[in-house]
Protein backbone atom coordinates (compact mmCIF):
# COMPACT_ATOMS: atom_id res chain seq x y z
CA UNK A 1 0.00 0.00 0.00
CA UNK A 2 1.06 3.59 -0.97
CA UNK A 3 0.32 6.47 1.13
CA UNK A 4 -1.18 9.91 -0.59
CA UNK A 5 -1.50 13.46 0.64
CA UNK A 6 -3.84 16.31 -0.72
CA UNK A 7 -3.66 19.36 -0.52
CA UNK A 8 -4.66 22.67 -2.44
CA UNK A 9 -2.25 25.15 -3.37
CA UNK A 10 -5.05 27.80 -2.86
CA UNK A 11 -4.69 27.53 0.78
CA UNK A 12 -0.83 28.03 1.00
CA UNK A 13 -1.38 31.14 -1.13
CA UNK A 14 0.11 33.24 1.24
CA UNK A 15 3.87 30.76 0.71
CA UNK A 16 3.15 30.10 -2.82
CA UNK A 17 5.06 27.65 -4.19
CA UNK A 18 8.01 27.73 -1.47
CA UNK A 19 5.16 26.28 0.85
CA UNK A 20 3.75 23.63 -1.62
CA UNK A 21 7.66 22.69 -2.60
CA UNK A 22 8.19 22.26 1.05
CA UNK A 23 5.42 20.05 1.73
CA UNK A 24 6.55 17.49 -1.02
CA UNK A 25 10.09 17.96 0.39
CA UNK A 26 8.83 16.75 4.00
CA UNK A 27 6.69 13.96 2.18
CA UNK A 28 9.54 12.56 0.78
CA UNK A 29 11.74 12.67 2.82
CA UNK A 30 9.03 11.05 5.38
CA UNK A 31 8.33 8.43 3.13
CA UNK A 32 4.82 9.39 1.60
CA UNK A 33 4.44 8.55 -2.33
CA UNK A 34 2.09 10.88 -3.67
CA UNK A 35 1.36 14.51 -3.39
CA UNK A 36 -2.23 15.22 -4.72
CA UNK A 37 -2.87 18.98 -5.99
CA UNK A 38 -6.18 20.26 -6.46
CA UNK A 39 -8.12 23.20 -6.40
CA UNK A 40 -5.64 25.87 -7.94
CA UNK A 41 -6.16 28.55 -10.45
CA UNK A 42 -2.28 28.82 -11.13
CA UNK A 43 -1.10 26.67 -13.99
CA UNK A 44 -0.15 23.11 -12.96
CA UNK A 45 3.44 23.64 -14.38
CA UNK A 46 4.39 26.80 -11.96
CA UNK A 47 3.62 23.62 -9.24
CA UNK A 48 4.92 20.79 -10.82
CA UNK A 49 8.41 23.33 -11.50
CA UNK A 50 8.44 24.01 -7.48
CA UNK A 51 8.62 20.21 -6.41
CA UNK A 52 10.88 18.92 -9.38
CA UNK A 53 13.14 21.75 -8.05
CA UNK A 54 13.22 19.97 -4.69
CA UNK A 55 12.33 16.04 -4.83
CA UNK A 56 13.69 13.45 -7.03
CA UNK A 57 11.07 10.46 -5.86
CA UNK A 58 7.79 11.94 -4.80
CA UNK A 59 4.85 11.53 -7.63
CA UNK A 60 2.88 14.16 -8.11
CA UNK A 61 -0.93 14.28 -8.78
CA UNK A 62 -2.15 17.49 -10.83
CA UNK A 63 -6.45 17.76 -12.18
CA UNK A 64 -7.08 18.74 -15.42
CA UNK A 65 -10.77 20.00 -15.38
CA UNK A 66 -12.99 21.35 -18.77
CA UNK A 67 -10.77 19.57 -21.26
CA UNK A 68 -12.36 20.72 -24.49
CA UNK A 69 -9.28 19.64 -26.39
CA UNK A 70 -7.27 16.37 -25.53
CA UNK A 71 -4.35 17.31 -27.49
CA UNK A 72 -3.72 20.43 -25.94
CA UNK A 73 -4.30 18.20 -21.98
CA UNK A 74 -2.36 15.64 -23.73
CA UNK A 75 0.97 18.28 -24.32
CA UNK A 76 0.54 19.74 -21.19
CA UNK A 77 0.83 16.82 -19.55
CA UNK A 78 3.54 15.62 -21.82
CA UNK A 79 5.49 18.51 -20.28
CA UNK A 80 4.58 18.20 -16.84
CA UNK A 81 5.87 14.65 -17.01
CA UNK A 82 8.94 15.53 -18.06
CA UNK A 83 9.53 18.41 -15.42
CA UNK A 84 8.96 16.05 -13.17
CA UNK A 85 11.15 13.38 -13.88
CA UNK A 86 8.09 10.56 -14.97
CA UNK A 87 6.57 11.31 -11.79
CA UNK A 88 3.52 12.79 -13.08
CA UNK A 89 -0.33 11.38 -12.16
CA UNK A 90 -3.05 13.12 -14.51
CA UNK A 91 -6.24 13.14 -13.11
CA UNK A 92 -8.94 14.07 -15.45
CA UNK A 93 -12.44 15.33 -14.78
CA UNK A 94 -15.49 14.58 -16.20
CA UNK A 95 -13.84 11.23 -16.60
CA UNK A 96 -14.91 10.31 -19.92
CA UNK A 97 -12.02 12.31 -21.49
CA UNK A 98 -9.81 9.84 -20.53
CA UNK A 99 -10.15 7.72 -23.38
CA UNK A 100 -9.68 10.82 -25.72
CA UNK A 101 -6.90 12.17 -23.57
CA UNK A 102 -5.12 8.35 -23.60
CA UNK A 103 -5.53 8.58 -27.59
CA UNK A 104 -4.05 12.17 -27.88
CA UNK A 105 -1.30 11.14 -26.21
CA UNK A 106 -0.16 8.70 -28.35
CA UNK A 107 -0.52 11.59 -31.09
CA UNK A 108 1.53 13.73 -28.96
CA UNK A 109 4.70 11.23 -28.31
CA UNK A 110 3.75 8.18 -31.04
CA UNK A 111 5.53 4.72 -30.93
CA UNK A 112 8.40 4.18 -30.13
CA UNK A 113 8.56 7.16 -27.80
CA UNK A 114 5.72 6.24 -25.95
CA UNK A 115 4.50 8.33 -23.12
CA UNK A 116 3.56 6.40 -20.27
CA UNK A 117 1.33 8.91 -17.58
CA UNK A 118 -1.47 7.83 -15.30
CA UNK A 119 -4.70 8.52 -16.08
CA UNK A 120 -7.23 8.57 -13.10
CA UNK A 121 -10.41 10.28 -12.96
CA UNK A 122 -12.56 11.64 -10.07
CA UNK A 123 -15.75 12.46 -8.81
CA UNK A 124 -16.75 13.41 -5.56
CA UNK A 125 -14.70 11.40 -3.48
CA UNK A 126 -14.56 8.01 -5.73
CA UNK A 127 -11.27 7.78 -7.81
CA UNK A 128 -11.07 5.27 -10.74
CA UNK A 129 -7.33 4.64 -11.16
CA UNK A 130 -7.41 2.91 -14.39
CA UNK A 131 -6.94 -0.41 -12.07
CA UNK A 132 -5.95 0.79 -9.00
CA UNK A 133 -7.73 0.93 -5.67
CA UNK A 134 -7.51 4.48 -4.06
CA UNK A 135 -9.17 4.85 -1.08
CA UNK A 136 -9.72 8.71 0.52
CA UNK A 137 -9.60 8.42 3.93
CA UNK A 138 -9.65 11.32 6.82
CA UNK A 139 -7.15 11.69 9.91
CA UNK A 140 -9.01 13.63 12.56
CA UNK A 141 -6.20 13.01 14.84
CA UNK A 142 -4.31 10.67 16.69
CA UNK A 143 -7.11 8.58 18.35
CA UNK A 144 -8.15 7.48 14.60
CA UNK A 145 -4.93 5.97 14.05
CA UNK A 146 -5.92 2.60 15.33
CA UNK A 147 -9.01 1.82 13.94
CA UNK A 148 -7.81 3.61 10.27
CA UNK A 149 -4.87 0.91 10.70
CA UNK A 150 -7.44 -1.74 10.94
CA UNK A 151 -9.35 -0.49 8.42
CA UNK A 152 -6.57 -0.40 5.85
CA UNK A 153 -4.83 -3.66 6.65
CA UNK A 154 -8.62 -5.11 5.88
CA UNK A 155 -9.27 -3.33 2.93
CA UNK A 156 -5.83 -3.59 1.63
CA UNK A 157 -6.57 -0.13 -1.21
CA UNK A 158 -3.23 -0.04 -3.36
CA UNK A 159 -3.25 3.96 -2.28
CA UNK A 160 -4.56 5.80 0.57
CA UNK A 161 -4.89 9.55 0.20
CA UNK A 162 -5.33 11.85 3.02
CA UNK A 163 -6.90 15.77 2.45
CA UNK A 164 -4.82 17.59 4.24
CA UNK A 165 -4.80 21.69 4.82
CA UNK A 166 -1.13 22.75 4.19
CA UNK A 167 -1.31 24.58 7.76
CA UNK A 168 -1.71 20.99 9.96
CA UNK A 169 -0.01 19.01 6.80
CA UNK A 170 3.37 18.61 8.74
CA UNK A 171 2.22 17.54 11.78
CA UNK A 172 -0.32 14.82 9.88
CA UNK A 173 2.23 13.36 7.54
CA UNK A 174 4.40 12.37 10.32
CA UNK A 175 1.38 10.65 12.37
CA UNK A 176 0.75 8.86 8.40
CA UNK A 177 4.45 8.09 8.34
CA UNK A 178 5.41 7.40 11.76
CA UNK A 179 2.23 5.91 13.24
CA UNK A 180 0.00 5.06 10.53
CA UNK A 181 2.03 2.93 8.36
CA UNK A 182 3.93 1.03 10.36
CA UNK A 183 0.69 -0.68 12.02
CA UNK A 184 -0.44 -1.07 8.56
CA UNK A 185 2.70 -2.83 7.57
CA UNK A 186 3.23 -4.62 10.38
CA UNK A 187 0.16 -4.68 12.52
CA UNK A 188 1.40 -7.37 14.75
CA UNK A 189 5.05 -6.10 15.35
CA UNK A 190 6.45 -5.82 18.82
CA UNK A 191 6.54 -2.16 20.15
CA UNK A 192 10.15 -2.27 20.10
CA UNK A 193 10.47 -2.50 16.42
CA UNK A 194 7.62 -0.24 15.76
CA UNK A 195 9.14 2.41 17.50
CA UNK A 196 12.22 2.52 14.80
CA UNK A 197 9.76 3.90 12.19
CA UNK A 198 9.29 7.00 14.23
CA UNK A 199 13.14 7.76 13.55
CA UNK A 200 13.54 9.91 10.51
CA UNK A 201 16.41 8.56 8.11
CA UNK A 202 19.32 10.36 8.73
CA UNK A 203 19.47 13.06 6.03
CA UNK A 204 16.46 13.54 5.17
CA UNK A 205 14.30 16.23 5.97
CA UNK A 206 12.19 16.52 8.85
CA UNK A 207 10.80 20.22 9.22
Amino acid sequence: MRFGVLTSPADAAAGGCEAIAALAQLCEGQGIDLLWLTGSTVPAAVWAAAVAGRCRDIFVAVEFTNIDNPVDVAEEISVLDHLLGGRLVAVLDPPATRAAVRAALRRVLPPPSQLVVPLWTRQDASVDADGLRVAIRELADNSTVDALAAELARDAPDVCVFPLPPERAGAAVRVISRELRPRVYEPDAPPELADLWRVPEEGMPDR
